[in-house]
């Protein structure tokens, strides 16, 4: 449950630390950066939260509506850690790497949970 409130301080230290991570595409006059695109989606679960929390009294229906949004910024807190430890393990093996190369960390980690998922999914 604690991912979901960790989503902008994530996002922020990802901003610091992997400025790739969110694509290549430069903030210009008429397009904003990837990570202030970001943020703004992440934004309205905390403007959730920040009204909720002074209501004395809160029921399971107004909690209702804010279930994806939870689900989407532990999401991306969960993408944004990992790509931490991506940045670190290739400092530290000093690894030619490249995030662009399309054998990439991101398919290798990402590929075995879709196939697992997906033979569970037809198994039932």
């Amino acid at each position: 449950m604690e991912l979901l409130y960790l989503s902008l301080p994530a996002l922020a230290v990802t901003s610091y630390i992997d400025k790739k991570r969110l694509g290549m595409a430069k903030p210009g006059p008429e397009r904003s950066s990837q990570f202030t695109l970001l943020a703004m989606r992440l934004l309205p679960l905390y403007i959730w939260f920040g009204i909720l929390s002074g209501q004395p009294h809160k029921e399971e229906r107004f909690m209702f509506p804010v279930y994806p949004l939870i689900c989407f910024n532990a999401a991306v807190t969960l993408y944004l850690v990992r790509g931490w430890f991506e940045v670190v393990y290739l400092k530290a093996t000093k690894s030619p790497y490249q995030v662009s190369e399309p054998l990439s960390i991101q398919r290798v980690t990402t590929s075995p949970n879709i196939f697992i998922e997906g033979f569970e999914i037809f198994s039932v």
